[in-house]
């Protein structure tokens, strides 16, 4: 259960968290904290703040997401959370209680209304779009996993932990066993990679794969989450007697998590894809974008110092 869904007497602490430590979006500077058992925070109001909503402590938001416009995508276990804000004591605050949310709240947020707009709830509703925009440069920004890192990395969070502070989210990210085949990347992926480098592509060739694994690994994978690919290569590793895995990775992500955050990879990737002609444009785009969880050296040296990237 989301560990939004709490008691609603139920106050918790966050033990990290000050007005100098805010999560920067845009120009907008929004205060962020994490609870006593890790749950990264934002308020009501940083939430609304967020999207551009303004002051009113969260009853924008509540009105925003109560319209005709936005209700009807707005899933069960969405409006459950909604309706149970988190009750916390900010540090500092003399216990004053606050009201807020898991912060991937807010990303979940962003693609109910992205969605509302490509199935058309908001042809008319001029308001709701301009919030769309900004919902756009939230999901640019972060995935669920990006934006609790974030949060840990401003308020330091993660220094003061032993064991990894990411491993309960790679838990929901990965199954403890693999699901049926299904396909998860779109010909499109392969057909632009290979216009990036300069392949002519082939459907049902696999003369290129070996190098398009590594593609997949570094350009998906090592950018989706942290430590997601270590899983994957732990949980689904290459067999000694053919050199080949049992299944493809994807069969390894979990419906709820997994599955929607390398879709929605995928699609900011292709979009950088498509606006490029070269190889090494795109990858200079891509680690701004989307840096690497595992190879931070990938963005520090040129693609071409990288043997399995080069031309």
């Amino acid at each position: 259960m989301n560990k939004s869904l709490i008691k609603k007497d139920e106050v918790k602490a966050a033990i990290l968290g000050s007005p100098d430590q805010l999560l920067i979006l845009g120009e907008r500077k929004i205060q962020c904290y994490v609870l006593e058992d890790g749950t990264a925070v934002l308020s009501g109001r940083g939430m609304q703040e967020a999207l551009n909503l303004g002051q009113g402590h969260g009853t924008k938001l509540t009105k925003l997401l109560s319209s005709k416009a936005l209700k009807p995508f707005i899933d069960s276990e969405l409006a459950m959370v909604l309706s149970n804000p988190i009750r916390f004591t900010r540090p500092g605050r003399g216990g004053v209680i606050a009201k807020g949310y898991e912060a991937t709240t807010l990303t979940k947020i962003c693609r109910v209304i992205l969605k509302a707009r490509r199935e058309g709830a908001l042809d008319d509703n001029a308001y709701i779009q301009q919030i769309a925009f900004e919902c756009e440069l939230i999901v640019a920004a972060f995935s669920d996993v990006g934006i609790i890192a974030t949060i840990y990395e401003i308020t330091g969070y993660e220094k003061i932990k032993e064991i990894d502070v990411y491993q309960k989210y790679v838990e929901r990210f990965i199954r403890k066993e693999y699901a049926r085949w299904v396909k998860r990347f779109p010909i499109k992926f392969f057909e632009l990679m290979c216009d990036l480098k300069g392949w002519k592509y082939e459907k049902n060739k696999t003369k290129y794969l070996p190098t398009m694994g590594h593609i997949i690994n570094d350009v998906v994978y090592k950018r989706l989450a942290p430590n997601i690919l270590k899983e994957l290569n732990r949980v689904n590793p290459v067999q000694e007697e053919n050199g080949k895995r049992h299944t493809k990775h994807h069969s390894w992500l979990t419906d709820d998590i997994g599955i929607p955050a390398l879709a929605e990879h995928l699609i900011g990737v292709m979009a950088l894809a498509t606006a490029n002609t070269q190889w090494r444009k795109f990858y200079e785009q891509l680690n701004r974008v989307y840096p690497s969880y595992e190879n931070p050296q990938l963005y520090l040296f040129p693609p071409e110092d990288i043997p399995e990237l080069a031309e």
